[in-house]
């Protein structure tokens, strides 16, 4: 039983919502890399031969393609998920302290 994750990282072709694109695909997990977050040709430079034990710092990762779809959307209205959750959460502080004023 392996106690840490060592990935095998492989360049692999995915089609989503009519478009091909080339995302790293990781053997051991299944776990596909943002191709916009992680830049993709330094982290799977190969279809054929895997970039193994490398993980990005500041990368995100997703399980399914539909996943990948909803996150590239978002990439597309130039935001994330965290930014939304932040701003909600500072306007609930600036409206808790609207009250006490």
């Amino acid at each position: 039983m392996a106690l840490r994750w060592v990935p095998e990282w492989v360049r692999k072709t995915i089609h989503l919502e009519g478009r091909t694109l080339d995302v790293c695909h990781d053997r051991s997990t299944g776990l596909i890399s943002c191709p916009l977050c992680t830049p993709i040709n330094e982290l799977c430079p190969s279809a054929d031969k895997p970039l193994v034990g490398v993980v990005p710092k500041k990368a995100t990762y997703f399980f399914t393609v539909e996943d990948l779809g909803h996150h590239l959307r978002e990439h597309q209205k130039g935001r994330s998920g965290w930014d939304r959750k932040i701003r909600y959460e500072e306007e609930e502080e600036l409206e808790e302290q609207e009250e006490f004023e």
